[in-house]
């Protein structure tokens, strides 16, 4: 029977114990659907019985930290708009957004579907097209027109659909429909609902849309706190990087972060904000700041920890395992050289 040292059994406990506390965070962050990824996201609009409330709402479920809005005061005829989401090397990815009208908007991701083309119409290719349209738009009416004369090839090669809300309440969610045409979804009720499921091609199982809607069904009265509840029940560990609740009647904005246990909130008053000019903020500064969070100390240890057990575990490998077989080799390589020499100069 073959004999372990003690060197080996001691790194093989190791990666042992190392392995189930990964596997209890994979578990804990995708043991939801096939559909739960980076690019999840939750939207929804929900207005009161008599319409003196309007919020849309976003769960931002994303792999980037560098999480940042940026406020574009209005010019040239173009309304003011303030947009938020990601910064990369290369610039900034702006995932959602609201003007100075009181139109919002955010992405799902969605499965990409192929555009009919109308040769009457001009391709409209470049991504985030609810950027221009927050420029243009000040109504989901002058969306859906708006939307009229293009070819929405972004929408396929930058596959989403885009949930659109106004401070009258009405919302629509643009897509791409099976024939490739052009899909608008209206607001039913007092509430409009998008995940990662092409809601222009019929419902699809998502356990985020299912606990949405049931919570937005069963909702009596209209509040930020009820709104954040939801946003609390859908949000994915490890993968939502913030929430963002828009009051579009008083063009207020909340943002909050699952980071910091959604305790503190950084409120945005878009109007305040653009008459400072052009101007940014990191978001997640500005709610431990301005909301008074503190970051969620228990996830950042736990986070710390993994990552520790994965840095010994490869450290221990490379000194145990790997490093005394590349040695081994050499000294191989070097013995037979210097047999082959000895035997050639005998010759």
């Amino acid at each position: 029977m073959k004999k372990y040292s003690f060197r080996k059994k001691f790194l093989f406990v190791f990666l042992i114990s190392s392995f189930f506390p990964l596997q209890f965070i994979a578990v804990k962050s995708h043991s939801y659907s096939d559909q739960d990824s980076y690019n999840s996201c939750t939207i929804f609009t929900v207005t009161s019985e008599n319409n003196d409330k309007v919020f849309f709402c976003n769960n931002e479920d994303y792999y980037p930290n560098h999480m940042r809005m940026y406020f574009f005061p209005a010019f040239e005829g173009k309304y003011g708009k303030v947009l938020y989401g990601f910064t990369y090397h290369h610039g900034f990815n702006p995932l959602g957004g609201m003007n100075d009208q009181g139109l919002s908007a955010d992405e799902n991701w969605v499965p990409s579907t192929p555009v009919k083309r109308d040769p009457d119409k001009t391709d409209y290719i470049q991504n985030n097209v609810f950027t221009r349209i927050l420029e243009e738009c000040a109504t989901v009416a002058d969306v859906i027109e708006w939307i009229k004369s293009y070819n929405l090839i972004c929408l396929e090669n930058y596959p989403c659909q885009v949930h659109f809300a106004d401070k009258t309440g009405d919302a629509a969610i643009i897509g791409i429909d099976p024939d490739g045409e052009t899909a608008v979804t209206r607001k039913k009720g007092n509430y409009s609902l998008s995940t990662n499921f092409n809601v222009a091609h019929g419902r699809e199982p998502c356990w985020r849309y299912d606990k949405a809607e049931k919570k937005l069904e069963d909702m009596k009265d209209v509040s930020l706190d009820h709104c954040l509840s939801i946003l609390k029940a859908t949000h994915q560990e490890g993968m939502t990087k913030y929430s963002n609740i828009n009051d579009l009647k008083n063009k207020i904005l909340y943002f909050y972060t699952p980071l910091t246990n959604y305790e503190g909130v950084a409120i945005v008053d878009l109007s305040e904000e653009l008459s400072k000019g052009f101007h940014s903020y990191d978001i997640l500064t500005l709610i431990t700041r301005k909301g008074n969070a503190k970051y969620n100390l228990s996830f950042i240890a736990n986070t710390v920890i993994v990552l520790g057990c994965i840095m010994v575990g490869c450290t221990l490998i490379w000194i145990y395992r790997i490093r005394p077989e590349i040695i081994k080799s050499i000294d191989i390589i070097k013995n037979k050289r210097i047999s082959t020499r000895g035997d050639y100069v005998k010759k």
